[in-house]
């Protein structure tokens, strides 16, 4: 599908994305990640996770590939209707030392809220970078638009929550956060193209998961869009 960029402006707003409350505090308190081992006889220590190892892990989950347009919904501020938009992603940043640039940077200028560092040397932060296309004949208010996020979230290649590295399965890595500069209002229009991102944990050294996209369809349900990260 060929990029709009011609037809539209990347758009960055001086407004920081969504908070990282949730995120702070689930590693804090410990509660953000699992790590569990199988058993000898080859059961999964972790109850919700299917016993094996790496061994299943297919990749049977093909998705978009990163900078390929995907055709997808948000919800208009207007009128709380599904209108279509366009979403790719654009880079995955798993250099250390450009992921931590990056959340020093949104450390400074977030209003509170702070990206905890992992103690864990098993664990790092990735950073995707995406965009969001609005047409022209976008719901457009007054005030212009501010819901321009989707929902993210993580899985494996075979579209499971709980990640397989070797003999370890991983719960708890689904979540994402935006920081993103989002507009607040007045700044962003019909046409305009959203430039986000989002930050998660994932297992270091792994690069076989999808992110993926849940979007409102037209016909009122649920659309998900899975996404390549390589």
């Amino acid at each position: 599908m060929k990029s709009t960029n011609r037809e539209t402006t990347i758009h960055k707003s001086r407004t920081r994305g969504a908070s990282l409350l949730a995120l702070c505090l689930c590693i804090l308190l410990g509660l953000f990640m699992t790590a569990c081992a199988p058993s000898g006889d080859g059961g999964s220590a972790d109850a919700s996770a299917d016993a094996g190892s790496g061994a299943a892990h297919t990749d049977t989950i093909k998705g978009t590939a990163i900078d390929k347009w995907q055709d997808s919904y948000l919800i208009s501020e207007r009128d709380n209707e599904p209108h279509p938009v366009k979403v790719r992603f654009t880079s995955i940043d798993t250099d250390p030392a450009a992921v931590q640039e990056q959340i020093d940077a949104y450390n400074v200028s977030a209003s509170g809220q702070m990206i905890p560092a992992l103690d864990d040397p098993q664990y790092v932060y990735h950073i995707a970078h995406y965009e969001v296309s609005f047409p022209s004949d976008y719901p457009d208010g007054d005030y212009g638009i501010t819901q321009v996020a989707p929902q993210f979230s993580i899985c494996d290649g075979d579209g499971d929550d709980v990640i397989t590295v070797g003999n370890t399965n991983y719960s708890g890595l689904t979540q994402t956060f935006e920081i993103g500069y989002q507009p607040r209002g007045y700044d962003f229009h019909a046409g305009d193209t959203y430039e986000g991102a989002i930050v998660y944990v994932m297992v270091n050294g792994y690069d076989g998961y999808r992110i993926v996209e849940t979007a409102p369809a037209a016909d009122g349900s649920e659309e998900t869009h899975y996404y390549l990260t390589h």
